[in-house]
């Protein structure tokens, strides 16, 4: 069994509130330049993710096909053909 360590890494943002996400995350997590990310806000903190593609009516994650900025699996796609 893994378990992951949980690493706290201290920041200041800059003038107009960017925060940089350290080289060590960004290297395990294969974040390059050109990843969306997802922001969670909560109550008094925020999740940072990368953002998973998911279809808009069943959240499937494979065989999607982009229409109109939205994401849609083939299965979902053949019932909207009906």
């Amino acid at each position: 069994m893994s378990t992951m360590q949980n690493n706290v890494f201290i920041r200041k943002t800059d003038e107009q509130g960017r925060l940089v996400i350290p080289k060590s995350i960004r290297t395990r997590l294969e974040i390059g330049g050109d990843v969306q990310l997802e922001i969670i806000e909560g109550s008094d903190s925020f999740t940072v993710r990368r953002l998973v593609q998911r279809c808009v009516f069943c959240s499937a994650t494979e065989r999607l096909v982009e229409y109109m900025d939205k994401f849609v699996c083939s299965d979902c796609s053949k019932n909207l053909n009906k």
